[in-house]
């Protein structure tokens, strides 16, 4: 059986980490740097440039991002990653998804306040989705994952398939 998702999910591993950490609700408050573009590996472009400084500058991972699944995955089957990416595009819900500045941003914060909350899942940060320009009609979303007592970036192919363990970051509403 997969993991459960969705907000009020997030919101309680949330809150048991921050109580955990003592109340300090401030071990989940992300500031994303939107005046820039993030730097992305050589060879590779951003397939929606459009996307890359929108949203906002500062959230609470608490009540303000949840867990998104593709339909198939809560069925508990797999998908390949490409199918997610198109219903993405295609319901034009790309804009509430997480990117890279918003991973990036939130690899600086302290491991120890948010490892309960990602144990075990990566989590896809499908804004970012990028076209491999070395390799032909190949595509990679960035991911966050756990690697031991840290977090780390990672790519991942879209015809990859994914499971109840690969999430998607997205905001809850676009009116921060």
């Amino acid at each position: 059986m997969g993991y459960p998702v969705g907000g009020n999910v997030l919101k309680k591993q949330l809150t048991l980490v921050c109580q955990q950490e003592g109340g300090d609700m401030r071990k989940t408050i992300v500031h994303v740097d939107r005046s820039r573009r993030p730097i992305y590996p050589e060879k590779m472009r951003v397939v929606h440039r459009n996307l890359e400084l929108t949203g906002p500058k500062e959230y609470n991972l608490h009540g303000q991002v949840e867990f998104w699944l593709h339909k198939e995955q809560k069925a508990e089957t797999i998908v390949q990653g490409a199918t997610i990416f198109s219903e993405l595009e295609d319901r034009k819900e790309l804009k509430l998804c997480l990117g890279l500045a918003d991973g990036l941003a939130i690899l600086e914060k302290d491991h120890s306040a948010l490892h309960w909350l990602f144990k075990g899942r990566t989590l896809h940060l499908w804004k970012s989705v990028v076209k491999d320009l070395t390799a032909e009609n190949d595509f990679l979303v960035p991911c966050l994952l756990e690697k031991g007592t840290r977090m780390g970036l990672h790519w991942k192919h879209l015809r990859y398939y994914l499971t109840t363990n690969d999430v998607a970051l997205r905001f809850k509403s676009l009116h921060l």
